[in-house]
């Protein structure tokens, strides 16, 4: 593995994990063919079976973009209309959860969150909020 198996692989629980995704680079010698909408990711996790015997399991993931992306913009779009209706406006830090680069107002000394787990906070209390529902620090 080298150099690559130690920036894709990591221990988890006794496991060994390793993930790749494909992109338009050199496999094998040949140059891969740019899939557009089209993604393919493995995942291979080395775990040992009985009696200590090495084994493998891979896992080949096919999709689109496009496919994965509609749900995410269904949701964007109904809570943008849920805040809306609740008489906010501006930027929706609470969105942030969905987007790769958190929202925030720089104009109000606004820091952003970059923690999952914090923006996940922000979105089910903004919801709950929006539902008459108090703030919930302890959400699952």
């Amino acid at each position: 593995c080298g150099e690559l198996g130690n920036l894709l692989g990591a221990e988890v629980g006794g496991f060994v994990k390793h993930e790749a995704v494909a992109v338009a680079e050199d496999v094998g010698g040949e140059p891969a063919v740019p899939r557009n909408d089209n993604k393919e990711g493995w995942d291979n996790i080395d775990i040992f079976g009985w009696m200590g015997y090495p084994m493998q399991i891979k896992i080949n993931f096919l999709c689109r973009d496009s496919i994965l992306a509609a749900p995410l913009c269904l949701d964007l779009v109904l809570l943008s209309d849920l805040a809306a209706r609740n008489g906010r406006y501006g930027i929706q830090r609470f969105l942030s959860f969905f987007l790769k680069s958190p929202m925030h107002d720089y104009t109000k000394n606004e820091v952003p969150v970059n923690h999952l787990f914090q923006q996940y906070v922000m979105l089910k209390n903004a919801i709950r909020e929006m539902g008459g529902y108090p703030a919930d620090e302890t959400i699952d």
